[in-house]
């Protein structure tokens, strides 16, 4: 009973430092991001929640990205796979390959960037597991790709907006 308090304990600590992440992406502060995502998979880690691990690990790879460091970002997806892969776990493989995707999208690897999506979709189509909090997975991480759209739509001065 008291392993699983101290996992109940690190699980919410974790998703305070998670929260934190979010809401430093939302205000673009992404070094102020990885921090707190880092700190939260650290504690995931050794609370072993793998699920909320992968998932968190994608996000960081995605602040990675917002910052244009591709190979950290890779890193980050391609963990994140490899965990999903062996949790047998079609939703997280599904995150993750679509990921993969957008990494290769950004950088005009259009061949390689639809392989990963039609990985994407075939894991999805065959989900391992059917529960509201997978939808609301994906709804955040698509939420927080459309802030890093956002956030270079405004940097880049070449871009006018109608």
């Amino acid at each position: 009973m008291s392993s699983e308090i101290n996992r109940d304990k690190l699980e919410e600590i974790a998703d305070i430092e998670m929260k934190a992440g979010q809401d430093a992406l939302i205000e673009h502060d992404v070094s102020g991001a990885i921090e707190h995502i880092r700190e939260s998979l650290k504690i995931l880690k050794q609370a072993e929640n793998l699920e909320k691990y992968v998932t968190n690990l994608n996000i960081l790879g995605m602040a990675y990205a917002m910052e244009s460091n591709e190979t950290k970002a890779f890193d980050c997806y391609l963990e994140s796979l490899a965990t999903a892969e062996v949790m047998n776990s079609k939703n997280l493989k599904a995150l993750s390959y679509s990921n993969i995707a957008s990494c290769y999208q950004k950088m005009g690897k259009h061949n390689e960037a639809m392989k990963y999506f039609r990985d994407a979709r075939k894991e999805y189509r065959n989900p391992s597991q059917r529960k509201e909090g997978n939808y609301e997975m994906w709804n955040s991480i698509s939420y927080l790709n459309r802030i890093g759209v956002e956030k270079e739509l405004i940097d880049d001065e070449t871009v006018v907006l109608v």
